[in-house]
């Protein structure tokens, strides 16, 4: 590399980690709430794996790298021990081991006889043979913790194959309800009280509310915007709608479809994955039909699929399976599709109520460490099955509270096939256990629901 070279590069490399001079990072780029996931990358620090942070654009990645960096200098580690590149920037797009070499200029030592240091790649996937840098080193037992983040699930997965036993990954989603209301409020005593709730909650077990009384106006008025603007956390204080659907539309079809997607996977006519993902914003919680829609929209049924496939990995669509007992029976059914944030269905498409709870609904049950979830359909329908510790739950929405016997009769067809004694019906506002025909059904409010589980 040409001098003026590595001179750009550790001109870029100093741009991009201000701590090198100040010894702290910048309170603007810390942001003030801490997703509780932030404690759970700290925990894994101390293990022998690869850090990889997956999950779609602006969902706070690299806020919880900037977090991570402060909490790890407020713990004493040096500043200049703690390198973070943003491959986004098209300048450091570079043969990673220069990046190494210009870092090693800057600490004026080399690497491999520091005690620790601290990586941060940040949407790594734009960075070609990723995994073959971050193997290399970490196989040769350099000192080096790497922590890795990106937005396209595919590449990240494809990268990571070579670092199998090596990694130890999370999924950061759009924010929960409990994050949103965590980050809005200001009501300690309210927060300590839902904090208690979710330590003590067991899934589709009775719970007590009674400390929650004070507080239901405030949630239930969070759960409301909450429903409409989604979990996507710098849209939170953008309070004009037609400016908040601006915003989004420049988010997510300019940069992730028009740009990422473009760049990432060749996409030669990315306006017909525009109009495919806005299709899919009026069809949330419906069973999909590969046909239909490419008939609807003029494409292959080849592109179509490849198209469903990039908007899943980029993490904005999620299908679920049919729930069978013969895993090849439910490869061979018809998938249910979800669009994994309320907020996405809303700037592009109106749908009933009812589908964007479901989806709501679904995409915070996918939090749930260790479960797997499918749909249910045959002569009825279960919106959600879960399947964890080798038990499997039904879950149906039904964002009402009057509720007839007969709405209930897929919980009972459910029970008597798969012996399921336990379930949840997700109303509007009712909180209380029925026993029908032997299984013991959990109602439970949309909202508290969406503050217990994700």
């Amino acid at each position: 590399m040409q001098k003026s070279a590595i001179t750009d590069l550790t001109e870029s490399l100093y741009f991009y980690n201000p701590w090198w001079e100040t010894g702290s990072v910048p309170s603007y780029l810390t942001q003030q709430y801490h997703r509780p996931v932030v404690k759970d990358i700290i925990s894994y620090l101390s293990l022998d794996r690869v850090i990889i942070l997956k999950g779609p654009r602006r969902t706070g990645k690299t806020t919880i790298f900037y977090q991570i960096i402060d909490n790890l200098i407020k713990s004493g580690i040096s500043a200049k021990d703690i390198l973070f590149v943003t491959f986004d920037d098209i300048r450091l797009r570079v043969d990673f081991d220069e990046v190494i070499k210009a870092y090693e200029l800057i600490r004026r030592g080399e690497i491999k006889d520091a005690s620790r240091i601290y990586v941060f790649m940040d949407e790594v996937h734009f960075l070609e043979n990723w995994q073959f840098f971050v193997k290399k080193y970490f196989d040769r037992k350099y000192p080096i913790k790497f922590l890795i983040s990106g937005s396209a699930a595919s590449l990240i997965k494809k990268g990571s194959e070579s670092l199998a036993g090596r990694t130890i990954d999370e999924i950061i989603l759009p924010f929960s309800f409990y994050e949103f209301l965590s980050l809005q409020s200001r009501d300690h005593r309210m927060m300590k009280v839902i904090a208690d709730l979710r330590e003590g909650f067991r899934y589709f077990e009775p719970i007590d509310t009674i400390d929650l009384i004070p507080y239901l106006t405030e949630i239930k008025m969070k759960f409301e915007e909450y429903i409409e603007k989604g979990g996507f956390p710098n849209l939170f204080a953008i309070k004009e709608p037609l400016l908040w659907k601006r915003l989004v539309r420049e988010d997510i079809i300019e940069k992730v479809i028009y740009r990422d997607m473009v760049e990432l996977y060749d996409i030669k006519k990315p306006e017909a994955l525009e109009k495919l993902f806005l299709y899919l914003t009026g069809i949330t919680s419906e069973i999909l039909s590969v046909t239909n829609i490419a008939n609807s929209l003029g494409l292959s049924r080849e592109y179509t699929e490849k198209y469903l496939y990039y908007l899943e990995q980029s993490l904005l669509i999620k299908r679920l399976r049919k729930y069978a007992r013969s895993i090849e029976k439910s490869i061979r059914s018809l998938e249910k599709l979800h669009i994994l944030d309320s907020g996405l269905i809303n700037a592009f498409s109106r749908v009933d109520i009812s589908k964007t709870i479901e989806t709501i609904i679904v995409s915070h049950l996918i939090r749930l460490k260790g479960a797997d979830v499918f749909y249910f359909r045959e002569g009825y329908e279960m919106d959600a099955i879960i399947e964890l510790d080798k038990k499997v739950y039904p879950v149906e929405v039904k964002y009402k509270d009057d509720i007839s016997k007969k709405e209930l009769r897929g919980i009972e067809g459910f029970y008597k096939k798969f012996k399921s004694d336990r379930a949840i019906i997700v109303s509007r506002d009712n909180l209380k256990e029925e026993h029908i025909n032997g299984c013991n059904v959990l109602f439970i409010p949309a909202w508290l629901f969406t503050l217990l589980v994700g």
